[in-house]
């Protein structure tokens, strides 16, 4: 080194060669999912959320399309709302038959 300017090069290549031989690994791995690291995404994030995109729902598995057991009202709950009503001096015009079937729907 002759110069500070030949220091300050060399210096400065420290940085920028390794830098770059990174943006060259990272373009060549998302080039195996069909992606341009400067094109496709902002950050390696946005880059890994298209690769997972890609990627995730090639095994995915429905569930089974069975109906649901239906829900019946349990009695002793609607006994508890009977005698709360009777306490606040409240009318209470349900039966458990009107329940479950608004359940049912």
């Amino acid at each position: 080194m002759k110069s500070i300017k030949d220091l300050l090069i060399w210096y400065n290549n420290l940085d920028v060669v390794p830098f770059i031989k990174a943006i060259k690994a990272q373009r060549e791995l998302f080039k195996r999912f069909d992606l341009d690291m400067f094109a496709d995404g902002v950050s390696l994030p946005g880059l890994s959320e298209k690769v997972m995109y890609q990627t995730c729902f090639n095994n995915l598995q429905y569930p089974d399309k069975k109906p649901a057991n239906a829900f019946q009202f349990p009695a002793k709950r609607m006994g508890g709302y009977k005698s709360q009503d009777a306490k606040a001096k409240r009318k209470f015009g349900m039966t458990l038959e009107h329940l479950n079937t608004l359940l049912q729907k």
